[in-house]
């Protein structure tokens, strides 16, 4: 510890040129973080994969699966258009709004209302399917999860039975914590 103070002191005063000694257990620095338009895009591009009917859902995973590059050009082009069509529907409800305030006529304001409404129902039923989607798809992933669990357990006598004559005979304990690969003692 005070060897490495010391360095850090010398290489403060300009003693030793930096980076002369690196140590050679230090983990690599975090990657940096995804930018607000990286961070956009991929949620777009979820969101677009996941508004896909189940029939183009398939064939873009198979374009997944076999050019990963033109997979993610598509998508990325369906969230952004997904996204522009968002955001023009919010600037198009926020001008119905001000239009509808600034308005005194009686008729225009209740059409107006009805344009809102209309608006705004569409967004709603819009996101709750999106979202009875998402909760299918969590339900698919927890009934696999559930069998796989009932599978283990089904078969838990032969693996405790494996594991303990895997442990008599000298064999690494696959529960064991592991060193990290990086850290050396």
């Amino acid at each position: 510890m005070k060897k490495w103070l010391l360095l850090i002191a010398f290489c403060c005063a300009g003693l030793i040129p930096a980076g002369a000694e690196e140590p050679e257990d230090v983990p690599p620095p975090p990657p940096p973080l995804k930018s607000e338009k990286e961070r956009r895009t991929s949620f777009a591009i979820w969101r677009a994969f996941s508004s896909l009917p189940e029939k183009e859902r398939r064939e873009m995973v198979k374009l997944q699966r076999t050019d990963p590059e033109k997979f993610r050009k598509v998508m990325t082009e369906k969230g952004e258009a997904l996204l522009k069509a968002d955001r023009d529907r919010l600037i198009e409800l926020r001008s119905m709004v001000a239009e509808y305030i600034s308005t005194a006529d009686s008729d225009r304001r209740e059409e107006l209302y009805k344009k809102i409404e209309a608006n705004v129902r569409f967004d709603y039923f819009k996101r709750l399917e999106e979202n009875r989607r998402h909760l299918e798809e969590m339900k698919r992933r927890a009934r696999g999860l559930e069998a796989e669990l009932n599978k283990r357990e089904k078969n838990a006598e032969a693996a405790i039975k494996a594991r303990i004559d895997a442990i008599l005979r000298g064999d690494p304990d696959p529960e064991a914590p592991r060193p990290h690969p990086r850290r050396k003692k």
